[in-house]
């Protein structure tokens, strides 16, 4: 009778742990999880599964990631925004594996790397299949890349999980940012994630409403030229968004574009002479680099005023842009600097983070 008792006692212990490692859903399920900006991906929830779609130009393509997988505990990524998201999470030591190291601005990646808790893995265009099975992540964390779908593929097959990071897709500062929620349903930080977006979306808007009310909206020129094309930001881009945010008339602003507007110099200057600030002048740090680069950049009146500006305040030495991650992350603080810079009496105090002005 007494070894009877102690089996049921042992079943019940064991029907106990399966129940407490059973995967249960982060959220509800079977919903889609709101989100207010981003319009390039989807979240929707069962009951065993999330489902990730990212929508691009109409298409949709959909990723299943059963709950059983999460939370992620060893991810290789070949994406610096992946970093930065993982970071805002305090997540970045679940890299065990990163592509393209030299292109990464991220401190606390590198500190790992340094102390071998993170292992370089080269050049992101000599991925190998072999390679990464032999590190068995959790996940790989990629770019949308059809020169390497079949890579992609097979590492499907071998039950790794494919997870592409597409953030660029969308045309929205908090868009981007929004994507911290489904990092937060990955790593087991949803409501870490959500807590950090409303916060963010606070700050943004904010700042945003500081300068609705401005009764000069100063005129902006963006980007610079390479070879013979300016690449500008389209009327309806990221950066457009931005510049009227932070309270800016950019002259380009009633193009239709997302992506970029390729012109050349006439086409330019002939709109562009008189504006009074030139932002995002590439990675220059210097007015000498940028009139080094092109010789046509000195003929606009922002230039001969000392009203150029580029983001590359926050680049390490081999050219890695904290803008580009930590930025794509916190708009609020880049909404910050060109408030600043075009109406700094708003935010008379401000020390710029990202944008540095060419001198």
């Amino acid at each position: 009778m007494k070894n009877f008792t102690l089996l049921i006692m042992m079943l019940a212990i064991i029907i106990s742990c399966k129940k407490e490692t059973t995967a249960q859903p982060p959220i509800q399920s079977n919903v889609s999880i709101p989100l207010t900006y981003a319009s390039s991906f989807r979240l929707d929830s069962t009951d065993n599964a999330l489902t990730y779609t990212i929508i691009n130009n109409g298409m949709e393509k959909k990723i299943t990631i059963h709950y059983d997988q999460l939370p992620f505990e060893n991810v290789v990524t070949t994406s610096a925004s992946a970093v930065a998201y993982l970071d805002a999470l305090d997540e970045v030591d679940k890299i065990k594996g990163a592509y393209d190291t030299n292109w990464i601005y991220n401190e606390n990646l590198h500190r790992q790397v340094e102390n071998k808790e993170t292992q370089d893995l080269g050049n992101s265009n000599g991925m190998e299949l072999e390679q990464l099975l032999q590190l068995n992540p959790d996940a790989v964390m990629v770019f949308s890349d059809p020169n390497k779908t079949q890579l992609y593929d097979q590492l499907e097959e071998n039950g790794i999980q494919i997870i592409y990071v597409d953030e660029y897709l969308d045309q929205t500062p908090l868009g981007r940012t929004e994507y911290l929620k489904f990092y937060g349903l990955l790593t087991g930080k949803y409501e870490q994630a959500n807590e950090l977006f409303n916060q963010i979306e606070k700050d943004y808007t904010t700042l945003k409403e500081k300068v609705n009310s401005v009764e000069h909206k100063p005129t902006i020129l963006a980007n610079v030229m390479r070879g013979d094309i300016w690449y500008l930001p389209g009327g309806k881009s990221f950066s457009a968004q931005f510049f009227a945010d932070a309270g800016g008339d950019y002259l380009w602003k009633e193009d239709t574009t997302e992506g970029s507007i390729n012109l050349d110099f006439e086409q330019v200057y002939d709109k562009a002479k008189d504006a009074e600030f030139w932002l995002n002048a590439s990675d220059y740090k210097t007015i000498s680099q940028l009139n080094d680069a092109h010789k046509n950049h000195r003929w606009f009146q922002a230039y001969k005023e000392g009203n150029v500006y580029s983001f590359a305040k926050r680049t390490n030495e081999n050219g890695a842009n904290d803008f580009f991650e930590t930025g794509t992350v916190r708009p609020d603080l880049v909404l910050k600097d060109l408030i600043s810079i075009l109406h700094p009496e708003v935010l008379p105090d401000h020390e710029l983070y990202f944008y540095q002005k060419l001198e």
